[in-house]
């Protein structure tokens, strides 16, 4: 069997859509834009980090394979 659904806008424009205060909206929007550069600087943290983990384990590879450790 079919099933189709529509949905017309007959049917939306007495649907009631809360919409927050610009107020709210632009605290809301501030807290985004914040946890987006916590999120951005962690992530620059963790590329240095696994950088420096690589280099690390290229000097002990290296160093284990040349007799030096």
């Amino acid at each position: 069997t079919t099933n189709v659904s529509a949905i017309y806008f007959k049917d939306l424009k007495s649907l009631i859509i809360p919409v927050p205060s610009l107020a709210t909206q632009k605290a809301i929007a501030d807290k985004f834009d914040a946890l987006s550069e916590e999120t951005q600087r962690l992530a620059h943290i963790c590329k240095k980090k696994n950088i420096k983990l690589d280099e690390l384990k290229k000097s002990l590879l290296n160093q284990a394979f040349s007799g030096n450790l």
